[in-house]
């Protein structure tokens, strides 16, 4: 929006609103926080509207994932989607690929190098919305090849566990997003009018069950936070190691370009003190 920034001769001033409810996972994962599948509906309906905002504006988002949703405060539902750094501009003439993303949100045209739309972005949708109600993430493998080859087979189901008791509309909706063929994903818009996220006070009367993904996702964010640790550290050790040998080859070459340069100018003196003589 025009009211967003302004301008000078000199510079661009740009505004930005306060968003101080944290990353979305952390704040459901919270202790005190009772989530229900009623808070599921609400917090999937703000981010279908964000990124039906986005679509409508053409814009890929191409990263969605938990870290990248802000809650806008600590009370309410309403989110912020953030980090565009991987976005791209959709021009439907132009046949757009893209080989970037974190794995477990990719969709299966990404990972097989295929061309990319809106659907794309409705894949990620469907594996967060997924984590919500079950706390589990879909297609995480050992590996990231093998978190890979989950999504190219679209290999998932619906955890009996943790789906018991929760409403077949919740299903339907899932399974209508983590659909291999892009084309025959819900878009945005079809999202938004949704069994699932209408009909909001005939829910919440029967919707006041605290979910048991609460728990689950407390232990999915604690082995993130960990593997984020432990890639933090094999990058560290790998730099050192890499590059150890290269700073102790290059002070070497130092120490004997400075010995040579201080014996050629002892040398020198040398020559020149018996020259004057």
């Amino acid at each position: 929006p025009s009211e967003s920034f302004t301008q000078s001769d000199t510079c661009v001033l740009l505004f930005f609103c306060s968003v101080d409810g944290g990353e979305l996972f952390d704040r459901i994962t919270d202790e005190k926080y009772h989530l229900t599948e009623l808070d599921v509906v609400l917090f999937t309906k703000h981010i279908c509207e964000g990124v039906h905002y986005l679509h409508q504006h053409y814009i890929l988002h191409l990263d969605l994932k938990p870290e990248n949703i802000l809650c806008v405060n600590q009370m309410g539902h309403q989110i912020k989607i953030i980090d565009f750094g991987l976005a791209r501009r959709y021009k439907p003439r132009e046949k757009l690929k893209v080989n970037f993303g974190t794995p477990e949100f990719l969709a299966p045209e990404v990972v097989n190098y295929e061309f990319v739309s809106f659907p794309t972005d409705m894949w990620s949708v469907g594996v967060i919305t997924y984590m919500l109600l079950s706390g589990l993430s879909p297609f995480l493998g050992e590996t990231d090849a093998e978190t890979m080859n989950f999504i190219v087979n679209c290999s998932w189901d619906f955890d009996a566990d943790t789906f018991k008791g929760l409403s077949e509309e919740a299903k339907d909706f899932v399974s209508r997003l983590l659909v291999k063929e892009k084309s025959c994903r819900m878009s945005a818009t079809q999202c938004l009018k949704h069994e699932w996220l209408n009909h909001l006070p005939a829910k919440a009367s029967g919707a006041n069950v605290r979910l048991r993904s609460q728990l689950l996702l407390q232990k999915y964010m604690a082995q993130s936070k960990w593997k984020f640790y432990q890639d933090v550290k094999d990058w560290w050790l790998f730099g050192f190691y890499f590059c150890m040998p290269l700073v102790c080859t290059a002070i070497f070459y130092t120490l004997l370009t400075c010995e040579m340069l201080n014996r050629r100018n002892g040398s020198l003196r040398i020559a020149l003190s018996e020259h004057l003589k």
